[in-house]
């Protein structure tokens, strides 16, 4: 049980989701009149997580903590116990980042080594991520209330999507350093950010010689909170950039940049998790007593930092 000091958490110490992954950002323009250009632009970042899995014959022990809904205090659901229950249980979590902006530029003002734009347009951009537990259980009891050789699958499954659509306004400074071009651009972009969380559950139960059994719920996702939650909310998200670059060869061009962006006000999938629950409800159980687990609506704030390399070919 958590708290016990023979207690170890596997997992839950660190945030999901959380470490580098590889992305990719192109970037696209043309003039279309004596002042105006055209520009474009993408952004893609995702990467499936570190899975996770663990299996006991019955020791050690296994189990998944929760917080008793009827008393407030911690209990857990057992994976694996000795000569009771053995099992494994495996946790995968998945996320990207993408979007794109489209729009035009102006030169608003230039000198002999410095350059100032203008960029406004209509910008997008989709943050998603999921998790997902799955159980595998056997009981090993043999005098036990539940026949030998009963399995069970319990699966919880945790998604959240975040779009936001808006206006981007973005500031572009250029500046000459002998021979190096450093490139300052901060942005803002405002408007509304749609968030949706989907929430599943089920267990699988076999009883050796009948038909497998199924039921609505597994663990902390329950007909409580099973189902799918949208909400929408006005924010901004900020960015800023920086590059330097130079021409190394003759037509030959390196850039190296640093990028933040921040995405207030999102829902990730972790965080949804309510860990309160009503255990009548497990197995299929009615419901007595509180109403937990709850939808949780629980917001953070996603910040994504990027170190690109570029090389151009320049004619």
């Amino acid at each position: 049980m958590i708290g016990n000091p023979t207690t170890e958490v596997l997992y839950g110490n660190d945030s999901p989701n959380s470490e580098m992954r590889n992305g990719v950002r192109l970037s696209i323009g043309r003039p279309i009149s004596d002042r105006w250009n055209f520009y474009g632009e993408g952004l893609y970042v995702g990467d499936a997580g570190d899975p996770f899995r663990q299996f006991s014959s019955g020791q050690p022990i296994l189990a998944r903590p929760y917080v008793s809904a009827q008393t407030g205090l911690n209990d857990s659901e057992l994976v694996a116990f000795p000569n009771v229950l053995e099992g494994a249980i495996s946790v995968e979590t998945e996320s990207r980042l993408f979007g794109f902006e489209i729009g035009a530029s102006s030169v608003f003002s230039e000198d002999k080594d410095t350059r100032i734009s203008i960029f406004t347009g209509y910008r997008f951009i989709q943050f998603e991520d999921s998790l997902g537990v799955q159980e595998d259980l056997e009981s090993i009891d043999l005098g036990g209330v539940v026949p030998l050789g009963t399995t069970f699958r319990v699966n919880d499954s945790f998604e959240a999507k975040n779009q936001f659509h808006g206006v981007n306004l973005r500031l572009e400074i250029e500046k000459q350093l002998n021979r190096w071009d450093l490139v300052f651009q901060p942005s803002l972009a405002l408007g509304s950010m749609e968030r949706t969380v989907s929430t599943a559950g089920t267990t699988r139960t076999q009883i050796p010689g009948l038909d497998p059994t199924f039921v609505d719920g597994g663990l902390l996702a329950q007909p409580t909170n099973i189902g799918q939650d949208t909400s929408s909310v006005f924010t901004v998200l900020p960015e800023f950039r920086f590059s330097l670059g130079r021409e190394v060869l003759s037509g030959l061009r390196f850039d190296v940049g640093y990028s933040f962006l921040l995405l207030p006000k999102t829902f990730r999938a972790a965080e949804q998790i309510d860990p309160n629950l009503n255990a009548s409800q497990i197995g299929g159980g009615a419901l007595v007593g509180p109403g937990a687990p709850a939808v949780a609506r629980n917001e953070s704030h996603l910040w994504n930092q990027s170190i690109t390399f570029s090389v151009a070919l320049q004619r």
